[in-house]
């Protein structure tokens, strides 16, 4: 049993600094999304976090890796959604023109 003067140990310090803990594992960076995809079998946990995802979205992250296209293509919904909103843009270039596509672009962000 413990005495009254001896200091609780902590075993998790919140306020310490997580780099001081894992200096030799700097770079362990973990692609989630390959590994939840092609890695793994995890096509219901996929399927709901790419649901989050606007279409915008999903067309700037097909373009991160071969991994992240092969996976966010598979699933039918969310390709679907990206079709939609790359259409989209392409119609809008068609309709006004080279020059005014950028002003047309960032006005539709708005």
């Amino acid at each position: 049993m413990r005495s009254n003067n001896t200091p609780l140990k902590l075993y998790c310090d919140p306020f310490q600094d997580i780099s001081e803990e894992n200096e030799e594992e700097e770079d362990s960076r973990v692609d989630f999304l390959s590994r939840l995809g092609i890695h793994g079998n995890y096509t219901p946990v996929l399927k709901k976090l790419l649901s989050y995802l606007d279409p915008k979205d999903l067309s700037q992250a097909c373009l991160v890796s071969r991994n992240w296209n092969q996976v966010i293509t598979s699933d039918r919904n969310a390709d679907q959604r990206r079709m939609v909103y790359i259409n989209e843009m392409k119609a809008l270039k068609r309709s006004v023109g080279e020059v005014s596509f950028m002003t047309a672009f960032i006005s539709k962000m708005i």
